[in-house]
């Protein structure tokens, strides 16, 4: 996208300084929500100085709460004060992932679908995680990076997120893993980009435990951003404004298809063997797009733009409800839209209250869900959902945490 408001260079220019000057990793989507600051004072003709003092606060603010940060020791919260209790209804396995101001990320987790949340510090060298997901109820998968170098690496957990392994890198990895996705209980695919940013992947058949050397996908020229499996054997890479198709698993791919009209996809999700979304950036930049399949992932409908967003953060699809977060397009806060058919009838873009940005959304069973994030204040938290993703909770703030950026519950959760 070109850039044509100086504020927006300026802005750039600052992040680039603060990453290259303090060795920090900005999450790519606090960078997207400086940059969405940026679009919002431009189009609403709020001064200039007011737009600087703001992307400045906001900047000052995520430096503490970005998902890569100095490391310093990691204080864990005292055995009376690490537990967060909410409303839940499963005996079920969570992870949720959070940082905290000038430490490392913590790692919570929960048995009881996240009526109760425990704190249990990180003990994984990574600082920073773009993705989590379980394999099995009591086995999942971390992918981010670790210290300065700019490797992709992962962590795993065999006990439901009660303890992790040491993190490790995946040779090809050498910049982002950006997602990792299951099949079954032993395959997955972690996903990502090489130096030049060019997609690429790696495969597991232990669970998560070793991984492959990454591979490219042959025509496939972008970054890959998200990886979905609508079966056993079917899954789906994005990234840019294309998609690659695998019906074994990931060990070989279909040529890569366009999307035209879309500029950048960033997820995709199914509810089923046909029935799947994927969410993209108009040319522009200024409108979220979406596509519906209907059969798997081979064909994808004519994009639509999905009113009342200028970023979406998480989607989150089931049999019995749909539903999109992120940033809204009129006010500076955290929006979501949801749906239970996924070619229309999405409603229009509501506030969730007191959350300024969300970050990952997640369900424990069909009817409550979790997405998490922050508020105004820089205090992360998360809100809470009992009918599906068509009402939401205040946010439930997290003590000692500026910001919680994933969520995922074991995979019997749906």
């Amino acid at each position: 996208m070109l850039l044509k408001h100086s504020c927006l260079n300026n802005l750039l220019s600052v992040i680039i300084y603060f990453e290259d000057g303090y060795k920090l990793k900005l999450n790519k989507k606090i960078k997207s929500r400086c940059v969405y600051l940026c679009f919002f004072f431009v189009k609403n003709s709020i001064s200039l100085q007011k737009m600087k003092n703001s992307i400045f606060i906001t900047l000052i603010c995520l430096l503490f709460s970005c998902t890569k940060q100095i490391q310093e020791p990691n204080n864990l919260l005292s055995n009376s004060s690490n537990k967060i209790t909410t409303t839940g209804t499963n005996n079920l396995n969570g992870v949720m992932i959070g940082s905290t101001s000038g430490k490392n990320i913590s790692f919570f987790y929960t048995s009881n679908g996240g009526e109760s949340w425990i704190n249990e510090g990180n003990n994984t060298n990574l600082t920073y995680v773009n993705s989590v997901q379980f394999s099995t109820a009591t086995n999942a998968v971390a992918v981010g990076g670790e210290g300065k170098s700019s490797i992709g690496y992962y962590a795993y957990t065999t006990n439901g997120g009660q303890s992790w392994s040491t993190a490790k890198a995946i040779d090809g990895f050498n910049s982002h893993i950006n997602a990792v996705a299951f099949s079954s209980d032993s395959n997955g695919l972690i996903v990502g980009s090489n130096e030049s940013l060019v997609g690429m992947y790696a495969r597991t058949a232990d669970g998560g435990k070793t991984w492959s050397d990454a591979k490219q996908i042959t025509g496939f020229n972008f970054e890959i951003q998200a990886v979905a499996f609508s079966s056993a054997n079917n899954g789906i890479v994005t990234g840019g404004n294309s998609y690659a198709c695998t019906h074994d698993g990931g060990n070989s791919w279909d040529v890569p298809k366009t999307i035209a009209g879309v500029y950048n996809i960033t997820d995709v999700a199914f509810n089923g063997p046909n029935d799947g979304i994927m969410i993209g950036k108009s040319q522009s930049g200024e409108s979220v797009l979406y596509s519906y399949t209907k059969d798997g992932g081979q064909n994808w409908s004519v994009p639509t733009t999905l009113n009342g967003f200028y970023l979406i953060n998480a989607l989150s699809c089931s049999s019995s409800n749909n539903v999109a977060t992120g940033s809204g397009s009129v006010l500076p806060q955290a929006v979501y839209s949801c749906t239970n058919d996924l070619t229309q009838n999405w409603t229009s873009a509501q506030p969730i209250s007191d959350m300024y940005m969300v970050f990952d959304i997640a369900f424990a069973s069909p009817n409550n869900g979790f997405v998490v994030g922050m508020n105004l204040e820089s205090q992360g938290g998360y809100s809470t959902t009992s009918d599906g993703g068509a009402h939401w909770t205040p946010i439930t703030k997290v003590s000692g945490c500026n910001n919680i950026t994933h969520i995922t519950f074991a995979k019997s959760a749906l």
